[in-house]
C-alpha cells in the first residue's frame, strides 16, 4: 500500500458500514467474523474504537503510520527483485487479533515445539538415538545439506541450546492452527515486529491501552537475560555482538534495529578473529574478547575454515571456539537442519518418544518423497499439494501443484522421481482470512502468522505475546508472501485486564563500572563513519560549487556577458576536476549547461552528485545503529532526493538551484544532528575527522582552481567573491572589510582565521585534536606518524605570511607561493588519511591489536 492507497471518496461513511460490507469467501474461516456473520467478541473492542475514531481520523492515522515507517527507513531487501533493494515496509493499520483463550492454546503448542526441536538438535549432533530407534530415516538427516558434520560432538549445555525459535502458522477452514514452517537458524522478523508495534503505539496509544493489548517488552527482557546468563566468562557483563552478513542482507535493517534496541554492536565476519580458541572483536582500540554472538548468518557461511570455504561472511575458527566452549552462539551453528520440511512428517512419532505426548500444534500434513509410500502419494495427488525442496532457500521456491499446466506437472513428476530425497509434498491449506484496510474499506485477505519463542533461564521457553502476520496481495491469492506483494500486520493478543508498562531496563546499579570512550567500536564501523563524514562533506562542497555556477549562469546581465562567461568557465574547470571529469575547456553556454546537468543528474558520472550520494548512503546504512531517529529521517530524505533527482528532464537553472538548496539544507541538518546528538566517543571523532579532511581537501582544490591563476580586474574581484560565496564566508568578509576586495584579506579569512569554522586552519586544528585523541600505545615520547603529519601541516600554515602568498610570481604569472603551500598541505592530508586507514581500519597493525588483547587477558 502506498501513502495514497486509501481513497476517502470510495470508503463507506462509517466503520460499521465497512464491517457490514465485509464478506469473507464461502467455506473459509475468518478471524473477525463468526460463521453466522457476528463479530467475534475479542474483535469488538477494536471495532468500537475504530467506529469512535471515524473514517477521516482513521485515514489520518494510516497516513501517519506510513509517514513514520518511511521516515524511519523501515525496509527489507529482496535479491533479484525489480523494485531493487531497500523495498519499503507495507504495514496494515488493522491488526490480526487473538483472544487470550486462543492464544493459550497456541502458546502451549509453540513452547512444546521449541523444546522438542531443541532435544532433536542435541540428538542430531550427539548420540542420534532417533536414527537408531527408527524414528527418522538416516537418509533424511545425512543427505540434507544443512546437516553439518563438523558440528558433531558439540554436546552439553549451551552449545545446542536453541535460544530462539519461530514458526509460521495459519488456520485451516475449520479454525485449527497448523504449523507451516519452522525457523531455527536465524528467526527473522523479531525486529520488524517490534517496529510495527512501536509505530502503531505512537499513532494510536489510547486504542492499544483500551483494547488491553499485551505488551512485548517482557519477551525481550527474557531473551536478553537468557543470552547473558550463558556467558562462558564475565557473567555480570559479557561482551555480546550481533553478527550480520552486512547491508546487502535481506534483513539488515532488523539487525541494526535490534542492535540499537538491545544495546549490542552489530558486526560482520571481517570484524572478528579467532586467537587461541577465543573470538576477538577488531575494535578501534584493539582486540576485545567476545563472549556471545547473536548469529544472523547462514550456518554454512559461519566458518570458512571448517564449513563453506567460499563464505565471505564467516569467521575462520568460529566452530573451534564454540567447540572449546569459549564462545556461545545464539542460535548454534547447525540448527538450520531443523528447518527441513521433511521432518514434519516424523514429528508426531518423535514427540511421543521424547516427550511422551502428542503435538499440541500439528504440522501441515507432509509426505517425504524419500520413502516409497510418500513418493507414491505425492505423485498421485500433485494437484492438491505444494512441492517444496527439503533445502529451503530463495533459489528453491515452493511449487503449487494446482497452478501447474499439464506439461509442467509431467516435468515435475520426472524431477521428483529422479531426486526423490530432495522433495516433500504438503497439503495446500485454504488459509483463514482477516480484514485488511484497502481503498474500498475492509477486505478479506488470507493471512499467515509468524510467532517467536525464546529460551528461559530456568528452562523451557516463553512465547512473545504478539508477532508479525502477512496477508495476501488480493482476495483470491493463496500465496502469502512479501515477494508477491503482500502486506504486514501486527498481531495483538487481548488480555483480560489493562497492561502495565514493562521496561526493558534491568533494576540495580552499575555505578562502579567505569565508562570507557571506545564503547566497542568495530574498526569496520569506524571506517564507515569516517567515510560517511567524507562523502557528506564532498557532496556539500560540490553542491555549493554547482550552486554558485548556476547563480553566475542565471545572473548574466547581457547575452554576451564576457565577465560572467569567464567566471563560469573558471568555476566549471575546477568543478569538473573535482568531480573526476575531463577538464572543461569550452566557453559555449550550451556546453556549460550540459556539464552542470550531467554532474548533478548523471548516474554514470563517478564523481557526480548522484554517485557520491550513493556512496554516502551505503556507508550510512552500514552503521545504521549509530543514528538517532531524527538523523535517520534526514538520511531517508537524502535517499528520496537521490531517487528523484534524475527524473527531472531538461535544463532549468532555477529549478536545479532549488534542488541543490534542498540537498545542502539536508546535509546541514545531518551535520547539525551529528554534532548535537552523537556522544563524543570514537565514532563521532572518526566521523568528524572524515569531515574535516574532506572539507580541507575540497577547499584546497577549489581555491587552487579559482584563485591561484591570476585574474585581472574586474575578473579577480568576481572570482574572489565566488570563492567567498561558495565557502560560506561572504557575510563575514563583508562585515569585516566592507566594500574592499583584496587578495591578502581574502586569504586571511579563508586560510588563517582559527575562529572561522570554514577556514583551512580551523579544519587542521580540529584534525590535530582528533588524531591526538585516537587510541594508541603511549609508552614512548614519540609522536605517531599521523600526529607528525598533522603537526607539519598546521605548522606550515601558521608560519606562512599572507602578503607573501598574495605576491604574483614573475615567471608563471600565478600565485606560486600560495599554490605551493596548498599543494604541500594537500599531500600531508592525503597521507594522513592513508595512515589513519592503515592503522585503524585495515587490521594490519598486529602488534597494536595483539598488545591490547594481551592487556585484556592480563
Amino acid at each position: 500500500m502506498t501513502a495514497n492507497a486509501i481513497d476517502m471518496n470510495t470508503l463507506p461513511p462509517t466503520v460499521g458500514q465497512m464491517c457490514a460490507l465485509y464478506s469473507p469467501p464461502a467455506g473459509t474461516f475468518d478471524e473477525m467474523l463468526a460463521p453466522d456473520g457476528s463479530v467475534r467478541p475479542h474483535w469488538q473492542p477494536f471495532l468500537d474504537e475504530m467506529e469512535a475514531m471515524g473514517c477521516e481520523e482513521l485515514n489520518r492515522n494510516y497516513q501517519e503510520v506510513v509517514r513514520l515507517l518511511r521516515e524511519n527507513g523501515i525496509a527489507y531487501n529482496i535479491h533479484g527483485d525489480p523494485q531493487g533493494v531497500h523495498r519499503k515496509w507495507k504495514l496494515d493499520i488493522v491488526p490480526c487479533i487473538f483472544s487470550q483463550t486462543d492464544w493459550d492454546t497456541v502458546e502451549k503448542g509453540m513452547i512444546q515445539r521449541a523444546g522438542l526441536l531443541e532435544m532433536m538438535l542435541a540428538d542430531f549432533y550427539g548420540p542420534r538415538h532417533l536414527l537408531r530407534d527408527g524414528l527418522l530415516p538416516a537418509d533424511l538427516l545425512y543427505r540434507h545439506p544443512a546437516f553439518l558434520r563438523p558440528c558433531q560432538g558439540l554436546t552439553g549445555h549451551p552449545p545446542h541450546r536453541l535460544f530462539m525459535h519461530s514458526a509460521d502458522l495459519a488456520r485451516g477452514p475449520k479454525g485449527r492452527m497448523w504449523v507451516l514452517n519452522d525457523h531455527a537458524s536465524r528467526p527473522n522478523g523479531i525486529g520488524y515486529t517490534l517496529e510495527n508495534r512501536t509505530a502503531l503505539a505512537e499513532v494510536m496509544p489510547d486504542m492499544l491501552r483500551r483494547c488491553k493489548v499485551r505488551r512485548l517488552s517482557d519477551y525481550f527482557r527474557t531473551l536478553r537475560a537468557e543470552i547473558t546468563s550463558v556467558s562462558p566468562r564475565q557473567k555480570e557483563d559479557p561482551r555480546i555482538v550481533i553478527l550480520s552478513p552486512g547491508p546487502g542482507d535481506e534483513f539488515y535493517f532488523e539487525h541494526s534495529y535490534m542492535a540499537a534496541y538491545l544495546g549490542y554492536p552489530v558486526v560482520q565476519g571481517e570484524d572478528l578473529t579467532v586467537r587461541d580458541g577465543a573470538v576477538w572483536l577488531k575494535s578501534l582500540d584493539g582486540l576485545m574478547r567476545v563472549d556471545i554472538i547473536i548469529r544472523n548468518t547462514n550456518d554454512g557461511d559461519c566458518d570458512p575454515l571448517e564449513l563453506s570455504q567460499t563464505s565471505r561472511h564467516g569467521v575462520a575458527g568460529l566452530l573451534e571456539s564454540a567447540r572449546r566452549k569459549n564462545t556461545v552462539l545464539a542460535n548454534p551453528i547447525g540448527s538450520s537442519v531443523l528447518e527441513n520440511p521433511a521432518l514434519m512428517a516424523f514429528l508426531p512419532g518423535i514427540a511421543q518418544k521424547l516427550l511422551g505426548e502428542d503435538l499440541k500444534l500439528p504440522s501441515v500434513p507432509t509426505w517425504w518423497c524419500g520413502q516409497q509410500e510418500g513418493l507414491q502419494y505425492v505423485l498421485e495427488n500433485l494437484d492438491r499439494l505444494i512441492i517444496k525442496n527439503v533445502h529451503r532457500s530463495p533459489q528453491h521456491p515452493p511449487v503449487y501443484g494446482s497452478m501447474l499446466s499439464g506439461e509442467e506437472k509431467t516435468q515435475w513428476k520426472a524431477q521428483i522421481r529422479q531426486y526423490p530425497h530432495n522433495y516433500v509434498g504438503q497439503t495446500q491449506l485454504c488459509f483463514s482470512t482477516s480484514p485488511s484496510l484497502q481503498k474500498n474499506g475492509f477486505l478479506p485477505r488470507h493471512t499467515v502468522c509468524r510467532l517467536f519463542s525464546a529460551a528461559r533461564q530456568e528452562g523451557g521457553y516463553t512465547l512473545m505475546p504478539g508477532g508479525i502476520a502477512r496477508s495476501s496481495a488480493d482476495k483470491n491469492a493463496q500465496v502469502v508472501s512479501n515477494r508477491t506483494g503482500g502486506v504486514l500486520k501486527d498481531i495483538w493478543v487481548i488480555a483480560d485486564r489493562p497492561q502495565k508498562h514493562i521496561s526493558l531496563w534491568l533494576h540495580g546499579t552499575q555505578s562502579d563500572r567505569a565508562f570507557t570512550r571506545n564503547s566497542v567500536l568495530p574498526s569496520r564501523m569506524a571506517e564507515n563513519l569516517f567515510w560517511v563524514g567524507r562523502y557528506a562533506e564532498r557532496i556539500e562542497a560540490l553542491a555549493r560549487m554547482l550552486r554558485t555556477a548556476l547563480h553566475v549562469l542565471t545572473e548574466r546581465e547581457l547575452p554576451e556577458d564576457d565577465l560572467s562567461d569567464a567566471c563560469l568557465f573558471h568555476l566549471l574547470q575546477g568543478i569538473s576536476r573535482i568531480s573526476l571529469r575531463q577538464d572543461f575547456k569550452s566557453k559555449d553556454k550550451m556546453r556549460a549547461e550540459t556539464e552542470i546537468s550531467e554532474i548533478i543528474q548523471d548516474r554514470e558520472s563517478a564523481g557526480g552528485i548522484v554517485s557520491t550520494l550513493g556512496f554516502f548512503l551505503n556507508a550510512a546504512y552500514a552503521v545504521r545503529d549509530h543514528w538517532s531517529a531524527d538523523t535517520w529521517q534526514v538520511i531517508n530524505g537524502i535517499e528520496e532526493y537521490r531517487r528523484s533527482i534524475h527524473l527531472y528532464s531538461g535544463f532549468v537553472p532555477r529549478l536545479m538551484q532549488k534542488h541543490l538548496d534542498r540537498l545542502i539544507r539536508s546535509l546541514l541538518a545531518f551535520t547539525g544532528l551529528c554534532m548535537e546528538s552523537m556522544s563524543r566517543e570514537y565514532g563521532w571523532m572518526l566521523l568528524d575527522t572524515g569531515r574535516r579532511i574532506e572539507r580541507a581537501l575540497m577547499f584546497i582544490a577549489f581555491v587552487r582552481s579559482n584563485l591561484v591563476p591570476v585574474h585581472h580586474y574586474p575578473l579577480d574581484n568576481v572570482m574572489m567573491e565566488a570563492v567567498l560565496i561558495t565557502s560560506e564566508n561572504i557575510i563575514t568578509y563583508r562585515r569585516r572589510y566592507r566594500s574592499y576586495m583584496e587578495m591578502v584579506t581574502v586569504l586571511d579569512l579563508l586560510l588563517m582565521d582559527e575562529r572561522n569554522p570554514r577556514s583551512l586552519l580551523y579544519q587542521l586544528d580540529r584534525l590535530q585534536e582528533h588524531i591526538a585523541d585516537l587510541p594508541r600505545e603511549r609508552d614512548t615520547y614519540r609522536l605517531s606518524e599521523e600526529e607528525r603529519l598533522m603537526l607539519k601541516a598546521v605548522s606550515r600554515l601558521r608560519l606562512c605570511h599572507t602578503p607573501h602568498l598574495a605576491e604574483i610570481s614573475d615567471r608563471s604569472g600565478e600565485y606560486k607561493r600560495l599554490d605551493g603551500l596548498l599543494d604541500s598541505i594537500r599531500r600531508l592530508l592525503e597521507k594522513t588519511s592513508e595512515t589513519v586507514s592503515q592503522n585503524y581500519f585495515s587490521h594490519i597493525q598486529e602488534s597494536r591489536l595483539l598488545g591490547a588483547a594481551h592487556a585484556e587477558v592480563l
